[in-house]
């Protein structure tokens, strides 16, 4: 019981999913800022509901990156990449 617990609800998921894709659609559009919200808010929910090795959480941190790295701060862009 305590495993499925944890696990997101299927809005939730669609929630999840979608800050993704928001942040996405904000990166493609430059505004660095906003995607780097919406990113950072998709991480805090996976990493309630996912260990923290799950490869999504790997995509999120990736994502994070990226923003980093557009932005210029390549050692900010690195420690998500690690």
């Amino acid at each position: 019981l305590y495993a499925t617990s944890a696990r997101p609800m299927k809005s939730e998921h669609f929630e999840i999913q979608y800050d993704q894709l928001r942040g996405m659609i904000k990166l493609d559009q430059g505004d660095y800022l906003e995607a780097r919200r919406y990113f950072h808010l998709n991480l805090d929910r996976l990493l309630l509901c996912l260990p923290e090795n799950h490869h999504n959480i790997a995509v999120s941190h990736n994502s994070i990156a990226c923003v980093y790295h557009n932005m210029g701060d390549y050692k900010t862009a690195l420690s998500h990449y690690n």
